[in-house]
């Protein structure tokens, strides 16, 4: 264990996985707030939860800002459970980055699932998860995560937000996410339910779904999106939307 320092924030010590703890679960039961768990190359298979850590779990991606390490590195949910939980009140200082979140099968939020809880999600490739609801990220109950610099890609859902689910007044910002070759049966990309994200300089493409191929909204969901690239566009159902240079 050592110290180390990353995006301005210093953290008293560095759990190293699988030297110090072999799964990263016990790398975070073992931490305290304010500690980085770094996680080496490899596939961990396990559910991951925070537990109300204001920690960072990450990959070498974060000392050494090499992208290589994101698809090195694996959160495995062996299509039997979810990959990611922050459902303890979790705030932004809990940070998960540079890691592929795959695999994940649940009725909700497969890949990631937020529940009352701010996290921020950075450099991550969440990817072949399946679920009902939220195969990608599920967002609820007043959850407003940041989520930065990210790839969501081939998750399936059998009912809402094959890419992304925002529902119970969640209002995520997102800047620099591509989302592609997701599926639902409403809303492939993005799904909106109470719920007014703010996207930025993302790509949002070749996604599929009965209904709303794009961004499905209801129940006065108010997105505002600007300068990104929606090239199957976006169906406004109840909601209304706000969308500047975003064709």
């Amino acid at each position: 264990m050592y110290r180390n320092k990353h995006i301005g924030i210093t953290y008293a010590t560095v759990i190293n996985i699988p030297t110090d703890y072999s799964t990263i679960q016990e790398g975070i039961q073992n931490s305290v707030n304010g500690d980085t768990v770094l996680v080496q190359p490899g596939i961990y298979t396990e559910t991951v939860d925070f537990e109300g850590r204001s920690i960072v779990v990450g990959s070498l991606y974060i000392s050494t800002f090499d992208t290589s390490y994101i698809s090195q590195t694996i959160i495995d949910g062996n299509h039997s459970g979810r990959c990611v939980n922050f459902y303890t009140n979790e705030d932004s200082e809990a940070i998960l980055i540079g890691l592929t979140i795959r695999n994940g099968h649940s009725n909700f939020g497969s890949g990631i699932f937020i529940s009352n809880s701010d996290p921020t999600l950075e450099n991550l490739v969440i990817r072949n998860n399946s679920a009902t609801l939220g195969a990608g990220i599920l967002m609820a109950d007043h959850s407003n995560p940041t989520i930065i610099n990210s790839t969501i890609i081939n998750n399936i859902t059998e009912d809402s937000g094959g890419g992304l689910y925002c529902g119970e007044n969640s209002n995520p910002l997102i800047d620099g996410l591509l989302i592609e070759g997701n599926s639902a049966e409403w809303g492939g990309r993005i799904f909106c339910d109470h719920a007014s994200p703010t996207i930025s300089n993302s790509i949002i493409t070749g996604n599929t779904a009965i209904r709303g191929g794009g961004i499905w909204l209801q129940n006065e969901s108010n997105p505002i999106i600007t300068y990104s690239d929606m090239s199957m566009g976006t169906l406004n159902y109840t909601g209304r939307g706000h969308f500047q240079n975003a064709p």
